[in-house]
């Protein structure tokens, strides 16, 4: 890991880092009193962004949720979904 990968050098450029971006340049997030299903989160979000990643050139498809065509959020349930991981559609879902 190089020194402008840290969590502290991105903390320092940005401001403030989501666990999303920690867990795509393989930082670390400690939270004090943290559980088992904070790391799981952030292990399904892994292998969420590798999945997103992988689709990167696909069309974009108004409503679309793959495997070949998305919108923002159909690639976004269709990478967790693949990551093990289910979310809503909509909001009243």
């Amino acid at each position: 890991m190089t020194a402008q990968n840290t969590v502290p050098f991105l903390m320092s450029r940005a401001g403030a880092v989501s666990a999303l971006t920690l867990a795509a340049v393989g930082g670390s997030l400690l939270v004090p009193g943290g559980t088992a299903e904070a790391h799981a989160a952030t292990a399904h979000a892994t292998k969420a962004l590798k999945v997103a990643a992988s689709k990167k050139g696909a069309p974009y498809r108004y409503g679309a949720t793959g495997p070949s065509r998305f919108d923002c959020s159909g690639l976004t349930l269709y990478s967790y979904k693949k990551a093990g991981k289910k979310l809503p559609r909509t909001a009243h879902q």
